[in-house]
Order: structure tokens, then C-alpha cells, then sequence
């Protein structure tokens, strides 16, 4: 290949000021970073730094259970919602008619417009018939075309309409947590294993007989069954068979346990942790990805998720809250770019960044993936160009010619801050330099 300058100086006026790359690519990728993050702290939201549950409405206004009261989000500022006498709230759900439900420490009801034009809470226990009055916290709210059901450790309870007693099932011990899957409803009973809701009656589900009341923390349809969250992993019921699940996710609790998981729309499941964020994994409970607090969320212990109308996944935490665009990750410090990102280049199936410190070429680390430096090049590197006998780059230095995860000087042209290849000839490349 032969170099000439050109003879008039290219003025670049792009203010590149990105410290990081980024990419469209969901989770689970062999070329996506961590999600891209917003955190919201208690001191944006001024309320306790514990939340628990979060939905958005038919508007888009996103609710989220907090220790102190239910807070409310219209994209632009967040307002408290006191609950009865300041009680925990727990749960939150949205109906079809778009009314906000909530469960709350020995309570439960819904919000409504009140007369100064704010929102309010009205309390539904004074349709609960008098004996069962005594429960405690409401973990479990979800609503269907039959009523809207509450689910405590004593009881589960439907409500229908305001002119009806509120219906309730009682355990012979305790109920695990109330959940839904499909159009089913699922609850695990003490020393029986998990039921199903048919009609007044709990039946047993066929396969989970071994599961236990506290163990369970969610069930998901899947197109073979379900797929059951427990705190120690994922396992599958088909055929009337439980089947323990060994994908990486045991071993990625690190000690810590599954709180709560969620199928995403991209078919990706994602498991709300204790103490290690958020854990991805694919249809058949493998492994994918992680995200915590060392690439963006507020906190490592999970307690949620909820994914909005937009694609982005909220996560309630003991720390705060925060929303990850899936459809959107990126590269930073923490995935070995360093720098500011002054461009991204794809060459002979490798993805390159050139920034502020050199050349850094994405790479598969022990399963994740991220950028590691090119050697030969450590100065600010403003151009890169692909041609067919390989990659150009042009930096402070002068020019380089790029061959997989090295990089050789080609002198004598120094301080070159873009690069173009002739129309006429595949021979033939143009630098802007400092010189001309």
C-alpha cells in the first residue's frame, strides 16, 4: 500500500465529548456491554432507600412500592403517596381499566384521584369480613378478569366490586407467595408443596409436590410448563416432572439467593438477587449475563423487575431504583476501555475503538465481553479506517497499520486526524495531518 498527503488541510469540527461506546445489542450478545443505567437515589425520590415493587399505568406515570409509601414518576419528578398510616407498602399492580392496586403491611386497596386533584389511596379491608382482618404483609397483587387477588402468608383474598364482601381462602399452615403465570393462579402451601387455583379450590400441580412454601419466588409459562423461580435456582415442571436446572446461576448467587424474576419480552429471563444484581439467563436457564453494582446499579441486593412499555427494565432495590435500557449497552472503564471514545470501526469481524489512549479491540474475557489495548499504539488516535489489505488507523504518533491486536508505526507522517481511501484506486490513501 502507498501513502500520500494531501495537499489541503481537512479542518474536523466533531466535539467528540463520550467517555464510552455504545451499542445496540441486547444482553446475552457476545458484543454487548452492560446496559445503559439510571439510577434514582433517595435523595431524588426523598423517601427511604428500600423499595420493593414497580408498575406503570396507561399513561406511563411509573409507580414504585417504598418502605415510607408508594412514589409516583411522570418522567419528570417523583410525588409520595402516603399509604394508610404509613405503612409499607410491598406490592403493586395495574388492571386492564388502568387503577393502580396496592398491597401494604395488614392492608390493601387502590389509588384514586382525590378532591385536590392529587392522588390518593383508598383502603379496600372494610369489605374483608371482620374474622379475617388479621394479616400481615400483602406481597402479591394481581389483577384478572375475575376480580383482583391479594396474596398474604394467611390468606389469600379477591376482591370484585365495592358492593361485595371480599372472598377469602385460608391455609391449614401458611401460604409461600401468590403468583401468576399464564391464566393461572399458583401459591405454595405449607408441607404440601405448589397448588393451583381452580375455581374455590387449591389443587396440587403435578411435579411440585417437593417445593416448599418459602422457596418458591416466582413461576413463569414457558411453551413445555413452567418455569419456577426458587431462591437457589431455576426449575422446570413438565410432563408432571420437576427438573432442577444447572446453568451458571447457583454459582452466580455467590451465597445470596433469587428474590424475584421476570420473562422479558425478548425471551431472556431476568432474576432479581440478594446479593449479586442482576442475573440473565436464556429459555432453557443458562447463564447469560450479569449486571450490579460495578457497571451501574445503585446496589447488589434486588428486589424486583418490571419491564416497562418502552423495553426498559426497572429495578427496585435496597438502595434506590434504577432503569436499564436493554436495547441499549455500553463500554466503559469497567469493560477496559480507557479514554475518551473518539471513534468505532468493525475490521475483519472485530470490533475497534479508537480514543484519547490508544486503540482497543473488543474481545471475549472469560466469557464477557470486553475492549483490550492494541499494541503499539498508547497515544490519542483520532481515525480509523477498514480497507482490504487490513486496518488504518491515524493518531498523534503519526499512522499505523493494524493486524489483529498489534499495530506498527508507518512513517514519516505524524498527527493524522482522519484517513480516506481513493475512489480511483484500492492502493491509494489519504491523511489529514497537521501538515497538510
Amino acid at each position: 500500500m502507498h501513502y500520500t498527503r494531501i495537499w489541503r488541510l481537512v479542518v474536523l469540527s466533531a466535539s467528540l465529548t463520550v467517555g464510552s461506546v455504545c451499542q445496540t445489542s441486547l444482553p446475552g450478545s457476545d458484543e454487548s456491554g452492560p446496559p445503559l443505567i439510571r439510577n434514582f437515589t433517595p435523595k431524588s425520590y426523598h423517601a427511604s432507600p428500600q423499595n420493593w415493587a414497580v408498575v406503570q399505568d396507561r399513561r406511563g406515570v411509573v409507580y414504585v412500592a417504598n418502605t415510607d409509601c408508594v412514589l409516583e414518576y411522570d418522567g419528570v419528578s417523583w410525588r409520595r403517596i402516603p399509604i394508610g398510616n404509613n405503612l409499607v407498602t410491598r406490592s403493586l399492580a395495574v388492571d386492564r381499566a388502568g387503577r393502580v392496586f396496592v398491597g401494604a403491611q395488614g392492608d390493601f386497596g387502590y389509588l384514586e384521584p382525590g378532591s385536590a386533584g392529587t392522588t390518593q389511596y383508598h383502603s379496600l379491608t372494610n369489605q374483608i369480613p371482620a374474622t379475617s382482618r388479621k394479616f400481615s404483609d400483602v406481597w402479591s397483587v394481581i389483577p384478572t378478569d375475575g376480580g383482583v387477588y391479594f396474596g398474604t402468608y394467611q390468606g389469600i383474598f379477591l376482591w370484585l366490586n365495592p358492593k361485595e364482601s371480599i372472598r377469602v381462602w385460608k391455609p391449614k399452615g401458611r401460604f409461600g407467595r401468590l403468583m401468576a403465570a399464564g391464566t393461572r393462579l399458583y401459591v405454595t402451601t405449607e408441607g404440601t408443596g405448589l397448588h393451583w387455583l381452580h375455581g374455590e379450590n387449591l389443587e396440587p400441580v403435578p411435579g411440585g409436590g417437593e417445593l416448599e412454601r418459602g422457596e418458591v419466588r416466582n413461576i413463569m409459562e414457558t411453551p413445555d410448563g413452567l418455569m419456577i423461580a426458587t431462591q437457589k435456582g431455576l426449575v422446570t415442571i413438565e410432563n408432571g416432572t420437576a427438573r432442577r436446572l444447572d446453568g451458571g446461576l447457583k454459582d452466580a448467587l455467590g451465597g445470596g439467593a433469587i428474590y424475584s424474576a421476570a420473562s422479558l419480552r425478548s425471551g431472556m429471563i431476568a432474576v432479581a438477587t440478594t446479593l449479586s444484581g442482576i442475573l440473565f439467563a436464556d429459555g432453557r436457564g443458562t447463564l447469560l449475563r450479569s449486571i450490579g453494582q460495578n457497571n451501574g446499579l445503585l446496589g447488589n441486593s434486588t428486589t424486583s423487575l418490571y419491564e416497562d412499555r418502552e423495553g426498559g427494565l426497572w429495578i427496585s432495590s435496597s438502595a434506590g431504583i434504577d432503569r436499564a435500557d436493554l436495547a441499549m449497552t455500553r463500554f466503559a472503564s469497567g469493560e477496559g476501555l480507557a479514554g475518551a471514545a473518539y471513534g468505532v470501526v468493525r475490521n475483519a469481524g472485530t470490533v475497534y475503538a479508537g480514543t484519547s489512549q490508544g486503540l482497543f479491540a473488543l474481545a471475549n474475557r472469560k466469557g464477557v465481553p470486553g475492549f483490550e489495548p492494541v499494541r503499539g499504539i498508547q497515544d490519542p488516535l483520532f481515525a480509523t479506517l477498514p480497507t482490504a489489505n487490513g486496518l488504518v488507523a491515524g493518531g498523534q504518533r503519526g499512522l499505523y497499520q493494524v493486524a489483529g491486536q498489534t499495530a506498527k508505526l508507518v512513517p514519516p507522517i505524524t498527527h493524522v486526524y482522519d484517513l480516506a481511501m481513493s475512489r480511483g484506486s484500492t492502493e491509494l490513501l489519504y491523511a489529514a495531518s497537521r501538515g497538510g
